[in-house]
């Protein structure tokens, strides 16, 4: 969640599962094939996303690393400013990237950054 009136850098440290938000009434064959098509999904897009935000003006860093669940990232941005980080968030909604991935949870914390 953004830090409103904070002056400093924003960063964002969280999580992309592949994972719905809400359980699903299928059964569980069919419900790791749906994940695994989300993480086919999330693997397509991340070099294109990753990209894009190394290129925005405002951002530091970008890492984002796989876990031991093949379903589930660790993702770390830091961005210059607060409105860096509001400029990311509105280039990712309108993304191709976000498109497709939009039903996948997402668990995320942001904070000001540290100096």
């Amino acid at each position: 969640m953004p830090v409103p009136g904070h002056p400093g850098g924003a960063a964002e440290r969280g999580r992309l599962a592949g994972r719905p938000r809400r359980p699903h009434a299928s059964s569980g064959c069919r419900r790791r094939l749906i994940l695994l098509a989300e993480a086919d999904a999330v693997r397509r897009h991340l070099p294109e996303h990753v990209a894009l935000t190394l290129a925005e003006p405002g951002c530091l860093r970008v890492a984002v690393e796989p876990t031991e669940d093949p379903l589930v990232w660790s993702v770390s941005e830091l961005f210059r400013d607060h409105a860096a980080f509001e400029a990311h968030r509105e280039r990712v909604r309108s993304s191709a990237c976000f498109e497709a991935t939009s039903g996948i949870a997402r668990d995320y914390v942001v904070s000001p950054a540290r100096d």
